[in-house]
């Protein structure tokens, strides 16, 4: 997983190097381009490690939520 890791932030510094200087619209479209690659490769488990860990955060932002709403 380190590996892969590095591998991504490898990719994202060379990409930001490519998009230096072009108009906001264009920079945005390929740095997009590389994100739906990365999330493209099937059983990336980069990938499906951040969304794990987004769900996780979110269901227990909601916990708390409730949490505070019940105390109140």
């Amino acid at each position: 997983m380190a590996d892969k890791l590095v591998a991504v932030g490898r990719s994202a510094t060379e990409a930001l190097v490519q998009v230096e200087g072009l108009p906001a619209a264009e920079a945005f479209s390929r740095l997009r381009a590389l994100v739906q690659g990365w999330a493209g490769v099937a059983h990336n488990s980069i990938i499906e490690k951040v969304q794990y860990n987004e769900q996780q955060e979110m269901n227990a932002q909601a916990t708390r939520m409730k949490r505070v709403k019940a105390s109140k």
